[in-house]
């Protein structure tokens, strides 16, 4: 069973974030991150792309995000 993760704030730190989910042995295949949240909706959607996560939810306000 895999968790389901929306990642709020794509800068810098997210790519981080999204490398240790999809690379390290206690998390790979254990988290599914369906959402990614940002202020600046570009930043979100190029991180998104830049890990290949078309399927996740994309938007810039994490309540509304969460409420779909």
């Amino acid at each position: 069973m895999a968790f389901k993760a929306v990642l709020a704030g794509c800068g810098s730190m997210s790519r981080g974030w999204l490398s240790a989910i999809a690379e390290h042995p206690l998390l790979k295949g254990r988290v599914e991150v369906v959402g990614l949240v940002d202020l600046h909706l570009p930043t979100a959607e190029a991180r998104a792309a830049e890990f290949g996560l078309t399927q996740a939810s994309i938007g810039s306000d994490l309540d509304a995000l969460l409420a779909a």
